[in-house]
C-alpha cells in the first residue's frame, strides 16, 4: 500500500506504507536537514508519514534548525551530567530554544568549574561518536517503571501531568530522556557549543520547593557562529544603554530598595563565621553555608512584598582580602542570570581559597537594585537626555500632523469603573498599580490611553464622512513590573507610549492598515532600522468578541502584510484580548530583534463604548477601532537607540550637536556670540569655557560623543571664523559663519519620509 505526501513546491509525492520522513530524503538533504513542519507542526525525521500531508523541511541554518540543534544539545548536556555524577536527579529543559538551552538538576554537590570542563569534555567525546538519536512511543506506565527504577522523581512527577495514554523517548549514548522531540539525526550536527553558567532555580520556580542547579549553554551549527556569538556578548557589553547613559548623563533610575531594618545605605549585609580550610572549594563551601543558614528564605520573606523575581540566582565575588591566617570574603548575591565572563573570578578565588588560610570569616552583601528617593523603575531624565527625548517627541508630532493625525492629551489616573468598564480590570489587572481612595471612589493610575480616546471620540456624533478619526496621544501609563526584570530604560514601570487610535469604517480599515504599515516601515528605516520582521498573533485562549469577528479582523492583518510583500510569522493564540495584532520586530546592528511598533484591530472596545457612526443611509454602524504605535514605548525606544549607536548618534539625533572650545579666556566673547546665533537657527549647542587645555577639552567633547567641535583661538578670531573638527578626530578646516552654518544643516539633516 502507497501513502501520498505533498512536498513544500506542491510536488506530489508516493511512499510504500510506513515510511519515516527521512525517507523522502537523499544522501545530500540528509546532512542538510534537522526536521520537518507536517501540516505546520514541527516533527522528527523519524516520525511517520501521514497520508495527504503536506511536508516543509527545516534545514540547519534556519532558526527552526537552530532551535532543533540546541534542545539536542541540551539533551546531550543531560546525558553527560547523568554519565558523570551519580545520584543525580534530572528535572527540566529549557522550553524555548530561541536563545540558549538550559536543564535542572537535583544533586548533593555544586557543580564547580572543574565540573563544567568535564562536562563540556564528555559532551565534545559524544558528539564526535556522531551517535544516534533514537525516538520510541512507549505507554506512560512503562515510562513510569523506567523511570523509578533510575530513582527520577522529577520524571514521574511530569508523567501524571500528561493526559495523553503514551509518550515519546529519546535515546542517545545509553542516555533515555522523556522528550517530545524533535532532535537532529545524530550528534554530528552539533558543531559548535559553550556552557555558558551555573545558576539556582526552584522546582515549579516555588521557593518551597528543593533548590536546583541549573546549566546553561548555547549551540551552533558553526564554530565561526559561536564566535560571533561571544563578540556580541562582549560588544552588548559595551554598548549597555545604562552604562553609556550615565556617562552622557541621559538619565537616572531607580538602583536601591528603600530602607529596612536589614537594609543599610548600600544594601543588605549578613555576615557567616566559617571556616576555611585547604580543601576548601568557593562554590560548595559558600552556597551550603547560605542554605544551610536558609539566608535565601530570609531574603525572600524581605522583598517578597515587592514580587522580586526569585526563580534564579546566583552568586558572584564582589571582592576580598587577606591578612595573616584571616580572610574575609565580601559576595554579591544577584538574582537572574550568570554570565559566562564572571568564570574566571571564581577561578581566581579557589586559587586563593586553596592556599594556607586555615581561619576565616566570610561576609555577605546583596546588592540591591532599586533607589528608595523614586522608586524602582521610574526614569528621570537628565537635561542631555530631556534633548534627546525633545528630538524625538518633535520628530513623532511632525510626522503625525503630516499623516492627519490630531494630538491629544488624556490624565494620568482614572476612576477603577473605567477600567472595569473596558475590560483591563479583568483581563489586566495584576499588571496595574494598587488602587487610590479619593473621595470613597478608587482611582488607578492608568495602564492604557484608550478608554480616554474612546471617550473622546463619543463625545460627540459621528458620520460616515467624518471617518476616519485618527487621534495620537505621547501618554504616560503605569504598569507594574516585578522588580527582578526591571532594566534601566527597557523595562521600566512608568514610559510614555506614542499611542494613536483610528476610528473608521470597515471599508476603511484596509486603506487604514496599508498606510499604518508604510508609515512604520518609513520610520524605522530613518532611525537606522532597515531590517524589520513582522509578527500576526492571533485569536488567544481567553479573547472578548465572537469567532466571527475575530476571522474577518485576522483576514484583514494577513491580507494586508501580504500586500507589501512583507515576510512574517504568525504567533497562533498571541493576539491582546481585545483583537488580533501585527508586531514589529526591528534588528539592531548585534542581531538582536527588539519589539516596539504595534498595530492592533479591536472590534471589542467599539461595542463596550457603544461607538458608532451615521451611515450613507441613516442608521448607526458600529466603528472599528486600530491601535497603533510607532515607537511603542519611547523610553524603550532610546535604551534601543543607545544600544544600536553605542551612543554615537547621527548628528540630527544628537542630544548635543555642537561643543564650542575656547583656547583661552580672550575667545570666551566671540564663542558667546557664535553660540547665541546657532541656538536662534536651533542647533542644540554647548560652549566650554573651562580654563583647561585644549586637548582635555577634546578629549571631554570626544567621551560625551559630540559630533562636531568648533574650535576659537587667536588665528579664527582675527579672521572671523572656525575651525571645525568631528569626534572620530577628522579636521574640517576652517570656516567662515556663512560656510559653516551651510555645512551645519547638511550635517544635520532630518531624512525625509514624506517623499
Amino acid at each position: 500500500m502507497y501513502i501520498t505526501v505533498y512536498l513544500f513546491d506542491n510536488i506530489l509525492k508516493k511512499m510504500p506504507l510506513h515510511s519515516k520522513i527521512v525517507d523522502l530524503l537523499d544522501d545530500f538533504n540528509k546532512k542538510e536537514i534537522v526536521g520537518a513542519l507536517v501540516n505546520g507542526k514541527i516533527t522528527d525525521l523519524q516520525d511517520e508519514l501521514l497520508d495527504n500531508s503536506t511536508i516543509d523541511f527545516i534545514k540547519k541554518n534556519s532558526k527552526l534548525g537552530l532551535c532543533i540543534i540546541r534542545h539536542s544539545c541540551e539533551h546531550i548536556m543531560a546525558a553527560a551530567v547523568f554519565n558523570l555524577f551519580k545520584n543525580v536527579k534530572l528535572a527540566t529543559g529549557s522550553k524555548y530554544h530561541k536563545k540558549n538551552f538550559y536543564y535542572d538538576f537535583l544533586t548533593n554537590k555544586t557543580f564547580s568549574i572543574n565540573d563544567i570542563v568535564s562536562i563540556e569534555s564528555v559532551m565534545r567525546k559524544f558528539i564526535d561518536q556522531h551517535s544516534l538519536f533514537k525516538k520510541t512511543i512507549v505507554s506512560k506506565e512503562q515510562a513510569h517503571m523506567l523511570f523509578n527504577k533510575y530513582k527520577q522523581i522529577y520524571k514521574s512527577k511530569i508523567l501524571d501531568w500528561i493526559t495523553d495514554s503514551q509518550v515519546s523517548l529519546y535515546e542517545n549514548n545509553g542516555f533515555v530522556d522523556l522528550c517530545k522531540g524533535p532532535h537532529v539525526p545524530h550528534t554530528g550536527f552539533i558543531k559548535a557549543f559553550k556552557i555558558l553558567s551555573v545558576s539556582g532555580s526552584y522546582w515549579k520556580s516555588n521557593i518551597n520547593n528543593k533548590i536546583l542547579q541549573r546549566i546553561t549553554g548555547v549551540a551552533f551549527n558553526k564554530k565561526q557562529d559561536l564566535c560571533s556569538y561571544f563578540f556580541n556578548i562582549k560588544e552588548a557589553k559595551k554598548r549597555d544603554h545604562r552604562q553609556i547613559g550615565s556617562k552622557m548623563q541621559l538619565f537616572m533610575v531607580s538602583q536601591k530598595y528603600k530602607n529596612h531594618k536589614l537594609f543599610r545605605k548600600n544594601g543588605i549585609d549578613i555576615s557567616i563565621s566559617g571556616y576555611i580550610n585547604n580543601k576548601f572549594l568557593f562554590e560548595n563551601d559558600l552556597i551550603n553555608n547560605i542554605f544551610n543558614n536558609n539566608i535565601l528564605k530570609k531574603v525572600y520573606l524581605i522583598l517578597k512584598t515587592d514580587k522580586i523575581c526569585m526563580s534564579t540566582f546566583f552568586i558572584l565575588p564582589f571582592s576580598g582580602f587577606s591578612k595573616n591566617r584571616y580572610f574575609e570574603l565580601n559576595i554579591k548575591i544577584i538574582f537572574g542570570f550568570l554570565n559566562y565572563e564572571y568564570y574566571h573570578q571564581f577561578i581566581f578565588l579557589e586559587n586563593i581559597l586553596n592556599k594556607k588560610y586555615i581561619n576565616g570569616k566570610i561576609k555577605f552583601i546583596l546588592k540591591s537594585q532599586r533607589t528608595e528617593e523614586i522608586g524602582p523603575g521610574l526614569i528621570s531624565w537628565l537635561p542631555m537626555g530631556g534633548r534627546l527625548r525633545s528630538v524625538l517627541e518633535k520628530f513623532s508630532r511632525k510626522i503625525h500632523f503630516y499623516n492627519d493625525y490630531e494630538i491629544v492629551y488624556s490624565p494620568h489616573i482614572a476612576k477603577s469603573d473605567l477600567w472595569k468598564l473596558s475590560g483591563h480590570w479583568d483581563f489586566y489587572k495584576d499588571s496595574m498599580f494598587s488602587p487610590i481612595l479619593i473621595d470613597n471612589n478608587e482611582y488607578i493610575l492608568k495602564p492604557m490611553n484608550c478608554p480616554f480616546h474612546l471617550l473622546m471620540y463619543k463625545r460627540t456624533p459621528k458620520s460616515y464622512r467624518d471617518l476616519p478619526i485618527k487621534v495620537v496621544e505621547l501618554g504616560t501609563v503605569y504598569r507594574y513590573e516585578m522588580g527582578g526584570v526591571l532594566n534601566g530604560l527597557i523595562r521600566v514601570r512608568g514610559f510614555t507610549q506614542d499611542d494613536a487610535h483610528i476610528f473608521c469604517r470597515w471599508d476603511q480599515v484596509k486603506n487604514e492598515v496599508d498606510k499604518v504599515l508604510i508609515l512604520i516601515i518609513s520610520v524605522l528605516k530613518v532611525f537606522g532600522f532597515k531590517k524589520i520582521e513582522f509578527v500576526i498573533s492571533t485569536q488567544p485562549k481567553h479573547f472578548i468578541g465572537s469567532q466571527k469577528e475575530w476571522v474577518l479582523a485576522e483576514k484583514i492583518l494577513i491580507e494586508s502584510v501580504k500586500q507589501h510583500n512583507i515576510i512574517f510569522n504568525i504567533d497562533h493564540g498571541g493576539g491582546a484580548f481585545y483583537g488580533p495584532k501585527i508586531d514589529i520586530k526591528l534588528k539592531d546592528c548585534l542581531g538582536r530583534f527588539w519589539q516596539c511598533s504595534t498595530l492592533q484591530l479591536d472590534f471589542n472596545n467599539p461595542e463596550i463604548f457603544d461607538l458608532f457612526f451615521i451611515n450613507s443611509r441613516g442608521k448607526k454602524e458600529r466603528t472599528v477601532m486600530l491601535h497603533r504605535a510607532l515607537f511603542g514605548s519611547i523610553e524603550r525606544f532610546i535604551g534601543i537607540l543607545i544600544e544600536h549607536y553605542a551612543g554615537v548618534f547621527p548628528m540630527w539625533l544628537a542630544p548635543d550637536q555642537l561643543r564650542i572650545i575656547t583656547i583661552a579666556d580672550r575667545h570666551i566673547h566671540y564663542a558667546i556670540t557664535l553660540e547665541k546665533k546657532l541656538k536662534k537657527m536651533n542647533f542644540r549647542v554647548s560652549f566650554d569655557y573651562k580654563n583647561e587645555k585644549l586637548g582635555t577639552k577634546i578629549r571631554e567633547a570626544q567621551i560625551d560623543k559630540v559630533p562636531v567641535m568648533l574650535i576659537i583661538g587667536d588665528n579664527e578670531v582675527l579672521k572671523k571664523g572656525y575651525s571645525v573638527r568631528f569626534r572620530d578626530g577628522y579636521s574640517k578646516g576652517f570656516m567662515v559663519l556663512k560656510q559653516l552654518i551651510k555645512f551645519l544643516k547638511k550635517e544635520s539633516y532630518i531624512p525625509n519620509i514624506f517623499l
